[in-house]
């Protein structure tokens, strides 16, 4: 569980053939004495339905402040990493500082989470 986050929502295109890039406000900036993650850039976004109407969504995410270079994907066979079922359902990248909800009702889009000075 990531104790600390600094949070940070987008709407992410079908097909993003640039790279989407996010400044986080100075205003969630909590302590002087880390790297805090402060603009990221998400690639090779894309989201398949298949026939079944399963979704399965891919991107790549550059934190180049922090060092964080990972790849995130939900498919139909991922379980969430969170287990409250009041929450949006949020999966773990490959770099476990970083999660992501995908949504396709009410405000759709996507959302990153990344760990505001991992390991404190």
């Amino acid at each position: 569980m990531l104790s600390s986050f600094a949070l940070a929502g987008m709407m992410a295109s079908l097909v993003a053939s640039t790279p989407l890039k996010y400044k986080i406000p100075a205003s969630m900036k909590v302590a002087a004495d880390c790297t805090m993650p402060s603009g990221y850039t998400v690639s090779r976004f894309s989201s398949f339905t298949d026939k079944s109407n399963q979704t399965t969504v891919s991107f790549d995410y550059v934190d180049s402040a922090t060092g964080i270079n990972t790849h995130c994907e939900r498919s139909p066979s991922s379980k969430p990493h969170n287990t409250n079922p009041n929450l949006a359902s949020r999966y773990a990248c490959d770099d476990a500082n970083v999660e992501f909800i995908y949504q396709t009702t009410g405000v759709a889009g996507l959302t990153v989470v990344e760990a505001a000075c991992p390991g404190r």
